[in-house]
């Protein structure tokens, strides 16, 4: 569920709360620079959102959630810190032909007809293992052992201006499977096996698979690469 926009005075409100046991209506309304009757709108919404709670003898604390929230906001802007995207993505050898690994055409954007291999968000509280598994299944139709043994962080930017369009962090995951099953139901991407050479091949490949393939085979346990890419690949 997305997180709902704060005013500036919110985040100052929560970042005071944040150095504080509790604090008094006058105390948190001071670095808002708003008149009562403004300030009071906002310090209700912040109770209303679960973020702020008030006790009976007027002191304003942070709830748990607020704590959780407020952790995040960055020191010096007041602003929520924007922190890598979490991933994994999953290397599966052919149980009969060790020379082939699954790879998969991706048919939907961003980075429509890219190839790579298979990956996934890992949820909130959810184990990689259990992402692995998930978006395997889903993607493949596959059901296999799952072991991390890697980490990757890639920061896509945009090719003209620089500009980050992604930063994230993979959990490079190894899946171990028995039958060769494999499924296209799918309709998000075409899943095929192929040799590393013969991938390589393909003209549009996602950096952060070449990058994971260059990575395990030097046996490196962790990585850090940047990618650019045009508006139209992206």
């Amino acid at each position: 569920m997305k997180r709902p926009e704060l005013h500036r005075a919110e985040i100052l409100v929560l970042r005071t709360l944040r150095r504080s046991v509790s604090s008094r209506f006058n105390e948190l309304m001071k670095p808002t620079e708003l008149q009562s009757d403004a300030f009071k709108f906002y310090a209700r919404r912040l109770r209303e959102l679960g973020y702020v709670e008030k006790d009976g003898d007027g002191n304003y604390t942070l709830t748990a959630k607020g704590k959780e929230f407020a952790n995040n906001l960055d020191e010096e802007t007041a602003m929520i810190q924007k922190q890598p995207k979490l991933s994994m993505i999953i290397t599966v050898t052919h149980p009969e032909d060790t020379s082939r690994l699954l790879f998969q055409r991706r048919l939907r954007h961003p980075y429509y007809d890219f190839y790579g291999a298979i990956s996934g968000p890992v949820k909130w509280g959810e184990e990689i293992e259990e992402a692995a598994a998930r978006e395997l299944t889903k993607q493949t139709g596959l059901t296999a052992t799952f072991k991390v043994v890697a980490f990757y962080r890639q920061k896509d930017r945009d090719n003209e201006t620089g500009a980050i369009l992604e930063d994230k962090l993979f959990a490079v995951v190894e899946a171990t499977i028995e039958h060769d099953t494999l499924g296209n139901a799918w309709a998000g991407g075409h899943n095929e096996w192929m040799t590393i050479e013969t991938y390589r091949q393909q003209e549009k490949r996602f950096a952060s698979t070449d990058g994971i393939l260059r990575m395990r085979a030097a046996d490196h346990t962790y990585a850090s690469e940047e990618a650019k890419y045009t508006h139209d690949e992206y």
